[in-house]
């Protein structure tokens, strides 16, 4: 079985805003917003955090059936397997799509934010 290499491999904590829910804008609730890059990812006892993780194949991998593991560390250690089928064909880039994006052209830092994660998984052109 091949090997995923570790800087092939980007994981992010996701990050989550208010966002109201009824006209008097007292109710919220907290919805996925961006995703973080961090180091590492401190928790609380009886708290949870959600992640995405994203593998990066190189142009010039092979197809097949590669494997990795994540560990994840604290009070108690688990480590998890991961298991990625490569398929012998690569994707084209697209050069005549774009989003357009509303929520996002309000701030700068989280807007910055979500445009570089965008690039970073093929998104290419953008409208907001």
């Amino acid at each position: 079985m091949k090997k995923i290499s570790e800087e092939n491999i980007d994981i992010r904590v996701v990050k989550s805003l208010p966002r109201k829910t009824d006209k008097t804008g007292k109710e919220y609730t907290y919805l996925p917003y961006v995703l973080e890059k961090q180091d590492t990812v401190k928790l609380e006892n009886d708290r949870s955090a959600q992640l995405w993780i994203t593998i990066y194949i190189p142009k010039d991998t092979t197809a097949g059936t590669y494997k990795g593991n994540t560990d994840i560390v604290g009070p108690k250690t688990a480590s998890i397997s991961v298991l990625i089928k490569v398929l012998p064909f690569k994707i084209d880039k697209i050069n005549d799509m774009s989003v357009w994006i509303y929520e996002l052209r309000r701030t700068t830092g989280p807007f910055k934010l979500a445009m570089q994660d965008a690039v970073e998984h093929g998104m290419n052109t953008m409208n907001y």
